[in-house]
């Protein structure tokens, strides 16, 4: 009887403890993952490389994203000190544990800054869920070279490093010829540089990055159009990869000289930001063409608007690294814009000029560091000229004083009174404001005819044959004219602000006789001087490489 029951009693309890498990199993807390934020890449960041996210554990809120930090993110540290981010929807596959965990991924760009990476997924409120290990960088590769012209049988190469100590270049004909190595200059900019520009406003200096060294060092007697290889680096050190370019071809009335240009571009490594859609579609096909034939094109002006930057330190690594494909094989000549210069307190103004805050506080320093162009010898001076092949080229800055015996105004008109029609026949104009658009914006057509009023009668009495222009963010071709008119004999006034910054599509109606052909896609101008009397010109959509506008002008 005693077995019987404790065996019966037995039983009972086991159902018992089978019944109340299974009641109670869903409301237990289980266990739960770890978010996890995990980077893939391949080997140290030496100048661009694919960074892979990926995420998991996570459950998905509206508003989460994730902060991509140069220098890396430290706990404790304010979130908002990212130098990038992204939506983390943009990469969420959802699923994996219930309808509201997410997992993800996401691939982007890195480029080196000096400094290592880490990313943050960070819940919408700003609490941080998780961090992953940090990216390495290489601080000691040398970056960014890029080539300009810096007079007959000269170009130069700029190029970054964090190294200070023996920078130098080695070049040589070809790809196997008697390598010549000479030294490089070095310069960069602190926060000091620019307090002098800062009279009525500060910006915030947290966007400030150290910029590295700058270093710069000019080839001379070459040979004209010859491909010639160079790498840069440290002595004793690292060096990049080899690069071939063209070099510049002989001054002659007859040399046919082709030149890409264009404005208005930024960078597309800048995640969260989706103003800059045309940046890679341009430099692809611009990379791609000179990637089939060296020779493809001999000069590009960029035209002002050039990182857009605004003080944002890091945007500046990431857009002369962007374009390197083009801006390292092709001498890359610029001017100023208001995105590089503008800023409260600037020298010149008017009551008509509608000059803002759009360097954000740089007022050009980045600029002017970073580019080897013939203004460095003279300080505060933004304006120079070049002949190139069959082309006098003059390039102008509308952010300085540009109004009749102004000391720029004076320059131009020396420059041009001085122009050897029987050596280089083609005369351009290179400005970033344009002297005419029937783009939509009143602020900047007042700009305009004081433009016009100041030195459209001084570039019609030189026989200017083109004025090339940007700011608009579209493509405008004008016939020859002469305040306003249509002329048999006067310059062409292009816009091609397409380089890659968000298109403009707000246009002027009626449309003025001036304007021949107008529209808005992204791409860039490609004009061939063939000889001294005949000049080719089109305008090629990045897409596809079509041809949307073309003309010649002989004489």
């Amino acid at each position: 009887m005693i077995q019987y029951v404790s065996l019966t009693f037995l039983l009972l309890l086991f159902k018992y403890c089978i019944c109340m498990s299974n009641t109670y199993n869903d409301v237990i807390p289980q266990p739960t993952a770890t978010p996890q934020l995990v980077a893939t890449y391949s080997g140290l960041i030496t100048t661009i490389s694919s960074v892979t996210l990926t995420w998991s554990s996570i459950e998905l809120r509206q508003g989460d994203y994730i902060g991509v930090y140069s220098p890396p993110f430290n706990p404790g540290g304010p979130v908002n000190s990212y130098i990038m981010w992204f939506w983390a929807a943009d990469g969420s596959k959802g699923g994996g544990g219930g309808e509201q965990t997410s997992e993800g991924e996401y691939t982007l760009q890195l480029v080196n800054t000096r400094t290592n990476y880490n990313f943050v997924y960070v819940r919408a409120g700003g609490s941080v869920l998780t961090i992953s290990k940090e990216v390495i960088v290489d601080s000691l590769y040398p970056t960014q070279g890029h080539l300009a012209y810096t007079g007959p049988n000269q170009v130069s190469v700029s190029w970054t490093s964090g190294v200070k100590d023996d920078p130098v270049l080695m070049y040589s004909k070809g790809e196997r010829g008697t390598a010549i190595t000479i030294s490089a200059k070095t310069d960069t900019y602190t926060l000091d540089d620019f307090r002098t520009c800062w009279i009525k406003k500060s910006p915030d200096i947290s966007y400030f990055r150290d910029p590295g060294f700058l270093h710069t060092a000019v080839m001379t007697d070459l040979v004209p159009d010859t491909v010639y290889t160079y790498t840069y680096g440290t002595k004793n050190g690292k060096y990049s990869e080899p690069t071939s370019f063209k070099s510049p071809p002989p001054l002659n009335k007859d040399t046919k000289t082709s030149v890409i240009f264009y404005g208005d571009m930024g960078t597309s490594l800048w995640k969260g930001q989706s103003n800059f859609q045309g940046v890679a579609c341009v430099i692809k096909y611009l990379a791609n063409q000179i990637d089939k034939n060296l020779g493809s094109y001999d000069l590009l002006l960029h035209v002002g608007d050039l990182s857009y930057a605004t003080f944002w330190g890091w945007i500046w690594d990431m857009w002369i690294q962007e374009i390197v494909p083009i801006a390292g094989r092709v001498p890359y000549m610029i001017s100023l814009g208001n995105h590089e210069f503008d800023y409260p307190g600037q020298k010149f103004t008017a009551p008509w000029t509608n000059y803002g805050i759009d360097s954000n506080g740089e007022c050009g320093i980045p600029t002017y560091k970073r580019f080897n162009m013939p203004w460095a010898a003279e300080s505060d001076v933004w304006w120079y000229s070049f002949n190139y092949g069959n082309l006098h080229i003059a390039i102008v800055s509308l952010e300085h004083n540009f109004t009749e015996n102004s000391p720029q105004w004076i320059w131009l008109k020396n420059d041009l009174s001085r122009v050897d029609r029987n050596t280089t026949p083609w005369v351009i104009l290179c400005t970033h404001r344009p002297f005419y658009s029937s783009g939509q914006t009143e602020g900047d057509h007042k700009m305009e005819e004081h433009i016009r009023s100041e030195m459209e009668e001084l570039i019609y009495n030189y026989g200017v044959d083109l004025v090339l222009g940007g700011h608009y963010h579209n493509y405008e071709r004008t016939c020859p004219l002469y305040k306003e008119k249509c002329i048999k004999k006067g310059p062409i006034h292009v816009v091609a602000g397409t380089a890659g910054t968000e298109i403009g599509d707000k246009w002027d109606y009626p449309v003025p006789k001036w304007s021949i052909f107008r529209m808005s896609t992204y791409g860039h101008v490609q004009f061939i001087a063939h000889n001294s009397t005949s000049l080719e010109f089109t305008f090629i959509g990045c897409s596809d490489g079509s041809i949307h506008d073309t003309f010649w002008i002989h004489k």
